[in-house]
């Protein structure tokens, strides 16, 4: 049975046909009988019918730390370096597989995946306190390729602020360069049994702070 969307997805979904119209300079419209396998079907002005994959870039195997209880009244802090390319090693090797299961179901003419969390903030012109969009373009390109990317082109959502982003074109005569070792490193917090001001006794087990941190070169 399909899951029910989630609050992302569900916003993805309404603003997609926007992105795709400015992507495909034409016209686009939301096919809304499909809504599973893929999430998203669009029909564009001149006939062409794309299909959209929505999945969540995790980086919850980056924090694994946050998993066992705080003590009362006690913080942890800790840094670690999010790896785009084992993200999308990660992704690419699940969806990669559907990706034809989708064009044939559908009858589609291409099919786009979607990718999105609340980790990557890319900026211009670049913050000390989030990524270089420049970065994280050349980068999500470049390792998309290395993992063989099946799908004809990939967008990124952020959900923080609410952008879509081009990570990978299939068709994109240039090459992609390698971005380097350069890897966001993004400072968790965990924190137990804070008292406010007024004494009121609050439970903030795993708040997430200042997670954003990109290193100086």
């Amino acid at each position: 049975m399909r899951r029910t969307a989630t609050p992302v997805e569900a916003t993805i979904r309404a603003t997609i046909c926007d992105t795709c119209s400015i992507v495909r300079n034409e016209a686009v419209y939301l096919d809304e009988c499909v809504t599973d396998r893929p999430d998203v079907v669009v029909t564009t002005s001149s006939g062409k019918r794309i299909g959209i994959e929505i999945t969540r870039l995790a980086y919850e195997s980056y924090m694994r730390w946050l998993s066992k209880g705080t003590p009362m009244g006690k913080r942890r802090e800790a840094t670690l370096e999010v790896n785009l390319d084992l993200q999308l090693k990660d992704v690419l090797k699940k969806k990669n597989k559907r990706y034809h299961e989708y064009k044939r179901l559908n009858k589609l003419d291409q099919v786009w995946l979607c990718l999105h969390n609340d980790l990557y903030e890319p900026s211009i012109p670049p913050n000390p306190a989030q990524i270089d969009l420049a970065w994280f373009r050349t980068a999500a390109g470049f390792y998309c390729r290395k993992h063989d990317c099946k799908f004809d082109y990939v967008l990124f959502y952020s959900e923080n602020p609410k952008q879509y982003i081009t990570a990978f074109d299939k068709r994109a005569r240039h090459g992609y360069s390698n971005p380097g070792p350069l890897n966001p490193t993004i400072a968790f917090v965990s924190m137990t049994g804070l008292l406010t001001k007024d004494g009121v006794l609050l439970d903030e087990s795993y708040e997430l702070v200042g997670k954003r941190r990109f290193p100086e070169t």
